[in-house]
């Protein structure tokens, strides 16, 4: 439902003091809305259409009103008329035909205080809302004035650890709707939320204020409140204290690994969990692109694994991570074991490819001085590429040094020992990264990742495995 609202006319300004006309006309920028409306308030003009809705704080004092036309006393569409009492900068009253300002108060505020433990019902309209209270009077049935477009505009607070329940119009500004409200009542701190699924055989805008569809009795409605479905809000637990514990880890799902988890976890004081984690994320990095795992035929994924150690400060992260990198460090420190003659030979060969494209240099420029072709140059005359050490493991490297090293590696594991951000960005950006040969290293990036991050620091992370 859209409102159709009528023309914003002011009334004739009315004296707080005395109740009589001012004879000035107020400044409309100077107007201070005015809520609860005071005892020594000017009565409200006569309702402009057959029925005026007020809406109440939680004791009952009247914080501004709505009127409804109905179609058939004007031929139109139905008409709402919002009233409000306003101050002008000489304490004048005046009562006008608009909203309140945002955030604007609820329908059936007071009936929300006074059964704090009832499940709320959120419909759309004043009229609903009253119908809905006789429907299912075990709810207390509240809505947002302004219509479908406008919930942000009002206050959403009182649902603060309330169960709710939308019961949207059958159309698709009632739809909006419903979905704005979910999203305030979980942002104002609701314990649940749920919409009603309106069957789309019904009559397109059918509200709980219209006549029963063919067919449809109080019992079939009153069942669709009883069975509707949960709507998945998102999982506050991560922000909060009492967050619960997390599950055991399966251990004899690691196989002989298994007594090695619980011996490591004891000496470094760290939970089994954090040592497992680290130890798939460490395999994969070993594995890399040299094996492939397919669930079935047709689906292949690489072994790469991007894991993140959650948890508070000073749970074990750091030393459950170190468990696992240690022994990697052997076997980095193993296979650089003839590094050194490497880097000699590459040496040498680069002397040599020096030397090769020196004389081929002056025997090209012999050649062209006596007008003789100049001859190719030879295959070894070309420098070779430059050898990197053999590694498994890289600490906050930059993006332009992982790609130097999968230049030449099969696999790698990258420990995010200080930011939990840069493992992901160098993931992120490894599919445009340029090899120091020139080759781009796309596809499956053999990288794996260990991180640690605090629960406060994983809201917006995504762990891309490729």
């Amino acid at each position: 439902m859209t409102e159709d609202i009528g023309m914003f006319d002011p009334l004739p300004s009315v004296s707080a003091a005395n109740g009589h006309a001012s004879g000035h006309v107020p400044n409309e920028d100077q107007l201070r809305y005015v809520a609860p409306v005071p005892d020594d308030a000017p009565a409200p003009p006569p309702p402009k259409g057959a029925q005026r809705y007020w809406y109440c704080d939680a004791v009952g004092h009247q914080l501004a009103a709505v009127d409804r036309r109905e179609p058939q006393h004007t031929g139109k569409s139905k008409q709402f008329f919002p009233l409000t009492l306003w101050q002008d900068e000489f304490g004048a009253f005046t009562w006008r035909w608009k909203h309140p300002p945002a955030k604007r108060p609820l329908f059936g505020l007071t009936s929300l205080a006074q059964r704090p433990d009832a499940p709320v019902l959120v419909v759309e309209g004043e009229k609903a809302a009253d119908a809905a209270a006789g429907t299912f009077p075990d709810h207390v049935s509240i809505t947002s004035s302004g219509g479908s477009n406008t919930a942000d505009l009002a206050d959403w607070s009182p649902l603060l650890d309330r169960h709710v329940v939308i019961w949207p119009d059958n159309d698709e500004p009632g739809r909006k709707y419903a979905t704005d409200v979910s999203r305030l009542a979980y942002e104002a701190g609701a314990a649940s939320v749920r919409v009603v699924v309106v069957p789309n055989s019904w009559p397109v805008g059918w509200d709980l204020a219209d006549p029963l569809p063919d067919g449809v009795s109080n019992e079939t409605i009153k069942e669709m409140l009883k069975r509707v479905a949960p709507q998945s809000g998102p999982d506050m637990s991560i922000v909060l204290r009492t967050m619960a514990p997390a599950p055991e880890i399966p251990l004899i799902a690691f196989g002989p690994l298994a007594e090695w988890i619980e011996q490591a976890a004891e000496c470094k004081s760290a939970p089994v969990d954090y040592v497992a984690i680290s130890l798939l994320g460490a395999a994969a990095g070993v594995i890399g692109a040299a094996r492939w795992v397919s669930p079935w035929e047709g689906w292949q994924e690489p072994a790469i694994l991007w894991t993140l150690l959650v948890g508070s400060p000073s749970a074990g992260k750091s030393p459950a991570m170190d468990a696992v990198r240690d022994p990697l460090a052997v076997v980095e420190r193993d296979a650089a074991a003839s590094w050194p003659e490497t880097r000699r030979i590459h040496d040498a060969a680069k002397v040599v490819a020096e030397a090769r494209r020196d004389d081929w240099e002056a025997d090209a420029r012999e050649a062209v001085k006596n007008n003789r072709p100049a001859p190719p140059k030879p295959a070894d005359a070309d420098e070779p590429d430059e050898p990197q050490m053999p590694r498994v493991v890289i600490n906050d490297a930059t993006i332009e040094a992982v790609a130097a090293i999968l230049a030449v590696m099969r696999a790698v594991s990258y420990y995010g020992r200080t930011s939990v951000r840069a493992g992901w960005a160098i993931s992120e950006s490894m599919a445009t990264a340029t090899a120091p040969s020139g080759s781009k290293l796309t596809g499956g990036v053999p990288i794996s990742s260990i991180a640690r991050s605090t629960p406060s620091h994983c809201g917006s992370i995504t762990w891309p495995c490729r």
